[in-house]
């Protein structure tokens, strides 16, 4: 939440949590074509690997984004800290 300015964090967790339930309905449609034809285990294994992918990519990102004295570096990727509206 660092990256986002304090007067945005309201929106930045409702597209988050958004974005978080489409992803997990399309996840759970996929689960299912790969259960159907590969069998459950199979579709368990992906859905693990899946996972632990994801998260080794978002934690690699979030040692990326931060400094040694642990504030976010947003100013050098993707101006995140300057307000929308231009105050």
């Amino acid at each position: 939440m660092d990256a986002v300015p304090e007067e945005l964090r309201g929106r930045a967790m409702t597209l988050m949590t958004a974005g978080l339930m489409a992803v997990q309905g399309v996840g759970m449609a996929l689960a299912g074509l790969v259960a159907e034809f590969f069998g459950a285990s199979a579709a368990a294994t992906a859905a693990a690997l899946t996972g632990t992918l994801c998260t080794l990519l978002l934690v690699r990102e979030a040692r990326r984004t931060r400094r040694r004295d642990g504030t976010a570096r947003t100013d050098e990727r993707d101006g995140a800290d300057q307000h929308v509206t231009g105050r």
